[in-house]
């Protein structure tokens, strides 16, 4: 029951992308959290923190939006436009799309911020409770800009579903932006997203704003703001109230019938 609620959380980038477009759209989405952990993918835990990364990061791909179907004749391209696997489940090519751009002027994303990525996350001196996720990828190859080929020790005919796609860490990251900001970064993300961050204010909300320049083309909600709020009842209130626009439910036999107000 939680993974289905976390899963419908993640779920919503669909909806903030297609929403009603007004002179100044927000969205106020509550999360059962207390505070911000960190917007660092490699460090990112809990759905306050996950909720947010799913908005600012992109990863090589994900579930059709609104769906949790993971089979690999299934996936929607994010960062990746296409892909193949060879016969053995061993070699991975990742075609990347062309002109994708980083928030805040980092530049366009490629084939070598995939590769840093994933050594980053793969690296036990990065500390990031993901990094068993990568291991059996044993080399990188980026041929292009825009090609990357991951080779595994062994066949794996899963590996995305634990390290290209939201939940488990496979954020594509920025590695100008990681060297250049380094532990700042977890309270200064730089994304792919259809929002980019704003500000943060700590015990209360995170919030971010449409990113112009998204591939996906401009979010039609203007800004979008994450509210921390641990208890239920504090969050069911705020949305009967108006308060906030969506909130995370709670598996509590006769909540849902609770809102039908």
């Amino acid at each position: 029951m939680r993974h289905s609620l976390r899963c419908a959380l993640i779920a919503i980038v669909g909806f903030l992308c297609a929403g009603a477009a007004s002179a100044e759209s927000i969205a106020r989405v509550g999360v059962a959290a207390r505070d911000l952990g960190a917007l660092d993918p490699a460090f990112g835990i809990g759905n306050g923190d996950e909720f947010t990364i799913r908005q600012i990061y992109n990863t090589l791909v994900s579930p059709p939006d609104g769906t949790t179907k993971i089979q690999v004749d299934q996936l929607q391209g994010e960062l990746a436009e296409k892909w193949e696997v060879s016969p053995d489940a061993r070699t991975w090519t990742f075609h990347l799309r062309h002109g994708v751009q980083w928030h805040k002027g980092f530049g366009e994303v490629t084939s070598d911020d995939v590769a840093f990525t994933i050594r980053r996350m793969a690296d036990p001196k990065t500390g990031s409770q993901y990094s068993a996720n990568y291991r059996q990828i044993e080399s990188i190859d980026t041929p292009d800009a825009y090609t990357v080929v991951l080779h595994l020790s062994q066949p794996n005919p899963f590996i995305y579903a634990f390290s290209m796609m939201p939940r488990f860490g496979g954020y594509v990251q920025s590695r100008k932006a990681v060297e250049q900001l380094g532990d700042k970064l977890r309270l200064n993300p730089i994304g792919s997203g259809p929002f980019e961050f704003v500000s943060y204010d700590p015990k209360q909300k995170v919030i971010t704003r449409s990113f112009d320049q998204f591939w996906g083309g401009k979010p039609k909600i203007d800004r979008l703001e994450v509210l921390f709020l641990t208890e239920t009842a504090a969050r069911t209130l705020a949305f009967v109230k108006g308060d906030v626009d969506m909130i995370e439910g709670a598996a509590v036999p006769g909540w849902f019938a609770s809102l039908r107000v």
